[in-house]
């Protein structure tokens, strides 16, 4: 699961995309759900920190994968193959990570990328 979804749950600008992540959140204790060291960098990076902490909490109980030199050379190839657009170097680590992992479904609500 990359970033977007957690931060999706308390983001209230758009209330039927926080009403379908809160909905979708409640399935989740179903699966063994994997986050990476991206992740949790990017919501420790939330200026708010009482929403910092709330995001945190959020994925605690989720596994953390690691990022090694392996997982950012193949996010690089993401980019260089055009698979995913050069500004978004970040969202092709997310990929990667879970592409080394076996990972077998990729979750993320950012929708950017499918027309660059």
């Amino acid at each position: 699961m990359d970033t977007s979804i957690p931060s999706a749950y308390y983001d209230s600008r758009d209330k039927s995309r926080q009403k379908v992540t809160r909905g979708f959140w409640k399935t989740l204790d179903s699966y063994k759900v994997f986050i990476s060291e991206l992740v949790i960098e990017e919501l420790s990076a939330v200026t708010d920190k009482v929403l910092s902490i709330k995001l945190s909490d959020l994925v605690k109980r989720f596994h953390v994968l690691n990022i090694g030199e392996f997982e950012m050379q193949l996010a690089k190839e993401y980019v260089e193959a055009e698979a995913i657009p050069s500004r978004a170097l970040t969202d092709a680590l997310h990929l990667a990570v879970a592409s080394v992992n076996d990972v077998d479904i990729f979750l993320s609500w950012n929708f950017k990328h499918s027309q660059y």
